[in-house]
């Protein structure tokens, strides 16, 4: 695993700051790529970013309510 495993951790926080600040290309970025450490490495946390990644790239509708999503915690 080498220094591979916190490095996901640090990238969905990058992900989520990206995302804060409606940089959502830079966003899908660090998260796509933390998923990929995920799944290389058989996290059981890689499913919960892979729904969170299909989530985030679905448009949200105007007026549709929709809330951004909640930091993950560790």
């Amino acid at each position: 695993m080498g220094g591979r495993s916190g490095r996901p951790d640090l990238l969905q926080y990058l992900g989520d700051a990206h995302h804060a600040e409606d940089d959502l290309r830079a966003a899908h970025d660090a998260l796509h790529h933390a998923l990929g450490i995920l799944t290389e490495l058989v996290h059981p946390h890689a499913d919960r970013l892979r729904a969170e990644l299909a989530v985030r790239s679905t448009p949200r509708q105007p007026n549709s309510g929709a809330e951004v999503l909640a930091p993950r915690r560790p």
